[in-house]
């Protein structure tokens, strides 16, 4: 095993302040051992918080979406909002219509 040196020791043997390499050491304890986070490495509570704000993201994007084909883009309710919502039972139900009219 390697001769146990001291904080002081280990900093000057890579010229740093021995307070930054103190720092370090304490923000690895007291971190769950995740240190140097700045180069991509998130903690798991910042990694939900990022999911989390992409979903919000996301279902603020449908609400918006939702309700500018629900109601236009002049605030008037549509009179057929399920032929933006639900194309493609829209797209079926012609056909239906079609088919029958053409009988």
């Amino acid at each position: 095993m390697g001769k146990a040196i001291t904080q002081r020791d280990a900093a000057r043997s890579i010229d740093i302040n021995a307070s930054m390499l103190g720092r370090w050491v304490r923000e690895h304890r007291t971190n769950d051992y995740h240190a140097f986070r700045s180069n991509g490495k998130l903690t798991p509570e910042q990694k939900e918080i990022r999911k989390l704000n992409a979903q919000l993201k996301q279902l603020e994007l449908e609400k918006r979406t939702l309700k500018e084909t629900t109601f236009g883009s002049i605030g008037q309710r549509s009179l057929f909002p399920e032929m933006f919502i639900f194309p493609s039972q829209t797209l079926h139900l012609m056909l239906i219509f079609f088919l029958w009219a053409n009988t």
